[in-house]
């Protein structure tokens, strides 16, 4: 909407990859690929990254400065997605139905969708947080991810431990 337009956060549901979620001058949706857009709304405030559910096309997530939040209605409306109000720097929908979240002060986080019952994995990374992050489809015990440092690091124990990618 009001193109052209850079979204600086965007998903696609992996529920229904017809579906995608993007954020420029609110949060816009598009139903047919990414061929015509709506706008939803505004966008949360302090908004980091979003991602779309794996499991269910309407079901948003969104990193903020003040904490993770889930919406259950394509982003109509925001609710909590976890207990602590501190700002995380990026959100994750795996293909399994994995949630993956960066917390300041609480490390890398998962649940299961729809629960939500959040556990750390790690809280190891020092001063550096993780801006991105991927599972690998056919091996989720395999995952990558990027610092704000540039650093790109791996793990092979599901995000429990991480080294920088390249290194022994």
């Amino acid at each position: 909407i009001g193109g052209p337009v850079d979204f600086h956060q965007m998903d696609v549901s992996k529920a229904d990859p017809s579906v995608i979620y993007g954020v420029h001058g609110g949060l816009q949706v598009s139903h047919d690929g990414g061929r015509t857009w709506a706008l939803v709304g505004p966008a949360p405030q302090g908004l980091i990254d979003i991602a779309a559910s794996s499991t269910d096309a309407a079901r948003l997530y969104a990193a903020t400065q003040q904490g993770l939040l889930v919406s259950e209605d394509s982003g109509r409306s925001w609710q909590p997605a976890h207990l602590l109000r501190r700002p995380a720097s990026m959100i994750e929908a795996a293909s399994d139905g994995w949630i993956y979240a960066f917390m300041l002060g609480s490390g890398l986080l998962r649940a299961e969708e729809p629960s939500l019952a959040w556990q750390a994995l790690s809280n190891d990374f020092g001063d550096s947080y993780l801006l991105h992050f991927a599972a690998d489809p056919a091996n989720a015990s395999r995952q990558f991810a990027s610092t704000q440092n540039n650093e790109l690091l791996t793990s092979d124990d599901g995000g429990r431990t991480w080294r920088r990618l390249g290194a022994p």
